[in-house]
């Protein structure tokens, strides 16, 4: 509440806001080209409910290799099924319906980025956006009111 006070020097930014004072530096330089890390060509959607994604890769995620954290995502004509493998502990794999009916693929995810996520959307549906097994896929909430953020995640080699 109350007034905000804001001055601009040569390379600072001032805001004062009920006795308190913020200074902020001015960044110098070009700001880094984000778009380009951004995909362009993503043409296969699948759908996800959140909360059976989420459960599905912690579950599996238990089983993955410790350093890698890797899991699978083999993804065909109505499902995708998650998996992950440990020489020390085993397989863990969950199947999970959806609505796609493009071609097979699989492509693997590091488990923690994709619950990094999943773990701060507030929407029921997530979507996960595809072009094939090694470019970048991107993740978005589904029907988010009043926000939209991207989310690019990298896939790992396996």
């Amino acid at each position: 509440e109350g007034d905000i006070q804001y001055e601009r020097g040569e390379n600072h930014l001032f805001f004062e806001v009920g006795g308190r004072v913020l200074i902020s530096r001015m960044i110098d330089g070009q700001f880094p080209a984000f778009e380009r890390v951004i995909p362009k060509g993503n043409d296969k959607d699948i759908e996800f409910e959140r909360e059976r994604l989420t459960s599905a890769v912690k579950r599996v995620a238990l089983l993955s290799n410790e350093r890698s954290r890797a899991v699978k995502f083999s993804i065909e004509a109505g499902k995708v099924e998650v998996t992950s493998s440990s020489s020390e502990f085993g397989e863990a794999r969950e199947q999970l319906p959806v609505d796609y009916t493009g071609g097979a693929m699989t492509i693997s995810f590091n488990a923690q980025y994709v619950l990094d996520f999943l773990n701060v959307v507030q929407t029921d549906t997530v979507l996960l956006s595809l072009k094939d097994e090694v470019s970048q896929a991107v993740m978005k909430p589904v029907g988010a009111q009043g926000y939209e953020y991207t989310y690019v995640i990298m896939p790992m080699r396996t």
